[in-house]
């Protein structure tokens, strides 16, 4: 289909610069979008990232102060 685009001088032009068309499997799908297949939660990924590091020195003080028993209470 994008080959029929193309002239034919484009596709030698493109081929002496080592640059080859591939055919993607997704382009016969209309509806689909690769690039909203996989997106990342960023607010999930910073909650996380901030109860790790908030436990993580939370457990640090606790040892540090000696107050585990305070804090399990």
């Amino acid at each position: 289909m994008y080959l029929q685009l193309l002239d034919e001088t484009i596709i030698v032009v493109l081929h002496t610069l080592l640059v080859h068309l591939i055919r993607n499997q997704f382009w016969q799908y209309p509806l689909c979008n690769v690039y909203g297949l996989w997106q990342p939660d960023e607010l999930h990924q910073l909650l996380l990232g901030l109860i790790q590091d908030l436990l993580l020195w939370l457990l640090k003080y606790r040892k540090a102060r000696k107050v585990k028993y305070q804090f399990d209470n």
